[in-house]
């Protein structure tokens, strides 16, 4: 691994001086004993330098740190759509009573439906007796044709995506953060993390019982990165023996290090031209219970499927069908015999009741009720067609697309990244990783238009190297930041924007300047600025004071 982080964290196009040797360990002082350090700053810097890693090199990063590198939230609505729909076009005879069922519903038109033990099942009855085909008034209420289905296939998916996908907790407002460990690992463990889990709503029972194959990447797959910055760590002090220590550049100039601006500073390659899950067993399941429809007119929403988990067939049928009602308008089909006279009509009011009204004796009616009553209630007794009881439904599919193609994903990448560029900051650090030793605080010169200001910066979490994906040491300081006082009570450090940084403690210092930190161990020392050797230098004397 070493080599490639070598010419990715030298930046390789030029020879880098070398690196100072490493100085014999010190002891930790003593309260009251005083040491001095010089410490450094050179500089290298490069401009648009472009970072390669293909994903062999990415298979050999810490899988901890792959797993922080956040390139996109990919919203799950195509892929709901693409498992339902594979789950309709499916070879019925390779499936259970149950999950046929499923897809009978799924399937179901006007022309295909069946009516027989529902409230509307008179409607059979009737529409033979006048001559018309039920289909026909069926379509007319539902404004579709006959041969069209009944839930309209984007509606259910939405419906399905948040009620079953974004009410889980690694799903949150139904869309799936994609990290570059994900893409290099295959999606490893997603079943895992869909897998039933304990929520507010109720226990959760689990979006994906079981995967494997989800091909997005390829084998080509590589991320390169235009950077630019100065490649070599800055100089800094361990406090508690006031030994040097170097502090990893890229860490600190991460809100300058990459120009979102030029349209080339981010490319994602390899990625497969239609990603696909090669196996995936979904589970849907029901309420134990019949959902009732709304008791009276008065109360559009008053079926118990919308009291039921949000995740139950019930509960997500009778949401798709309340939404699919929405598009439809107010109207009134009559039926007529040869004779011209009205035998019947199917009204569909403002509020989406629904009144079939008969004339001349021809038969009774099907009872007034909301349109999504009468689709729930109709999609129930078809789920169950056959079962002894409402039963939990689980299918095995094969080659289900991801709902996105490379062109989209690399392009939903680049956006969000350029966004938040920080999300690389975990890549960048390890790929650069040039840090030692065990520093509380580093330097900085900063040019000015002026000459040089000199700034001390106290070391933050994202400071700490991680060589193995953990942190080397604990972020343990009791105070952070530099201090007028022994006590450590009168801060004098900000976090205010300095060259980029906002996150860290940092203070301009002059000769003769006299401060105060304390390291991660509890002890404070006294920092006395004492010379200034050259433009890129400052000199220290430190004593612990207790």
């Amino acid at each position: 691994m070493r080599p490639i982080l070598l010419v990715l964290g030298a930046w390789a196009c030029a020879p880098l001086p070398p690196p100072p040797e490493e100085p014999a360990p010190l002891q930790p002082l003593a309260v009251g004993e005083q040491r001095a350090i010089e410490l450094h700053t050179f500089r290298f810097d490069v401009e648009d330098y472009e970072l390669v890693l293909g994903i062999d090199d990415l298979r050999a990063l810490p899988a901890e740190i792959l797993a922080e590198v956040a390139l996109l939230d990919l919203p799950l609505d195509g892929l709901v759509a693409g498992l339902l729909e594979r789950i309709a076009t499916t070879d019925p005879s390779t499936l259970d009573p149950a999950a046929r069922n499923l897809q009978t519903l799924l399937l179901a038109t006007p022309d295909s439906i069946s009516l027989e033990g529902t409230s509307a099942a008179s409607l059979e009855a009737l529409s033979g007796s006048v001559g018309i085909p039920i289909a026909k008034p069926l379509a007319d209420l539902f404004q579709i044709e006959v041969g069209d289905r009944l839930l309209p296939p984007e509606v259910l998916a939405d419906a399905v995506t948040d009620g079953l996908v974004a009410t889980h907790p690694s799903a949150a407002g139904g869309v799936l953060p994609i990290t570059v460990q994900d893409l290099v690992s295959d999606f490893e463990g997603l079943a895992e993390r869909f897998g039933p889990v304990a929520t507010p709503e109720g226990d959760h029972p689990g979006v994906l019982a079981a995967v494997s194959g989800v091909r997005a990447a390829t084998e080509d797959f590589g991320v390169a990165l235009k950077a630019s910055a100065n490649a070599l760590p800055y100089s800094g002090v361990d406090l508690t023996a006031a030994s040097p220590g170097r502090v990893a550049g890229i860490a600190a100039q991460i809100d300058t290090l990459f120009d979102t601006t030029d349209p080339s500073w981010l490319r994602i390659e390899g990625l497969q031209p239609e990603p696909f899950i090669e196996s995936v067993t979904v589970r849907l399941t029901q309420d134990p219970t019949t959902a009732l429809p709304s008791p009276g007119r008065d109360n559009p929403l008053g079926s118990t499927a919308f009291g039921m988990a949000p995740w139950t067939l019930e509960r997500m049928v009778a949401v798709a069908a309340t939404e699919a009602a929405s598009e439809l308008q107010p109207a009134t089909v009559a039926y007529q015999l040869g004779t011209g006279a009205t035998v019947f009509s199917v009204e569909l009011a403002e509020d989406r009741w629904t009144t079939f009204s008969t004339f001349a004796d021809v038969g009774e009616p099907p009872p007034p009720a909301f349109l999504w009553d009468l689709v729930l209630e109709i999609a129930q007794v078809r789920l169950n067609e056959g079962l002894a009881a409402p039963s939990d439904i689980e299918l095995r599919l094969s080659n289900v697309p991801l709902g996105f193609d490379a062109e989209t994903l690399s392009e939903l990448a680049s956006a969000a990244l350029a966004a938040d560029p920080r999300a690389l900051q975990p890549l960048a650090e390890i790929v650069t990783a040039n840090g030692s030793g065990a520093p509380d605080l580093f330097y900085r010169p900063l040019a000015t238009a002026d000459g040089v200001e000199d700034w001390l910066f106290f070391v933050a979490p994202d400071d700490i190297p991680r060589p193995d994906g953990t942190p080397e040491r604990p972020y343990a300081y009791g105070t952070v930041g530099f201090f007028s006082d022994a006590a450590l009570t009168q801060k004098v450090s900000t976090t205010e924007e300095i060259s980029g940084d906002t996150l860290r403690e940092k203070v301009r210092v002059q000769v003769g300047d006299v401060l105060y930190a304390g390291d991660d161990e509890g002890a404070a020392f006294e920092l006395q600025v004492t010379d200034k050797p050259s433009r890129n230098r400052l000199a220290l004397a430190i004593t612990r004071v207790q």
